[in-house]
């Protein structure tokens, strides 16, 4: 048996192919925008830390002498304990180029019952912030349960961490 097609017919699959084709190039390119920040991610004892490369620098028109840098360290828990609570102060040191910056919400809890972004914010000076500027990039210290990460941030986003013995 021969299939017989008339020509309105074959126009009309044509032209249904090329739009089916097309279509499908087109939603491949769809990934839900946008480009994927860097971050890099560390365990700590039954704690995994993230640091993301989006840090937010607030200028000195308005803090005062210096810059307000708020990284964002992601702290997700992954024991057993019913709830572990760490101060800011006790968790997080800053550094720029040797020099430590000022922590300025050191009272704020870390909670092992919540997974979320904690923000630690650190008063740097005009001179700290030129050199992370040109290069030099901000150190986020990290300690949970004994164990200590550097995380080191440089001015272009890009993030990179490594176990380390002391701040």
């Amino acid at each position: 048996m021969r299939n017989v097609f008339s020509r309105r017919d074959f126009l009309k699959a044509s032209a249904a192919a090329v739009l089916a084709a097309s279509a499908a190039g087109v939603l491949t390119g769809c990934d839900g925008g946008g480009s994927e920040i860097p971050s890099a991610t560390i365990g700590l004892g039954e704690f995994e830390v993230t640091m993301t490369g989006n840090m937010t620098i607030t200028g000195d028109e308005v803090v005062a002498n210096g810059y307000l840098c708020k990284p964002n360290v992601r702290i997700r828990y992954n024991g057993a304990a019913s709830e572990i609570k760490y101060n800011f102060a006790g968790v997080f040191v800053a550094k720029i180029d040797k020099t430590a910056l000022e922590l300025t919400n050191g009272k704020e809890e870390i909670s092992s019952k919540l997974t979320k972004t904690y923000v630690p914010q650190f008063r740097a000076k005009a001179s700290g912030y030129g050199s992370f500027k040109q290069g030099v990039p901000f150190k986020l210290y990290v300690t949970l349960q004994g164990k200590t990460a550097e995380f080191a941030l440089t001015s272009d986003g890009k993030v990179t961490v490594s176990a380390v013995d002391k701040v």
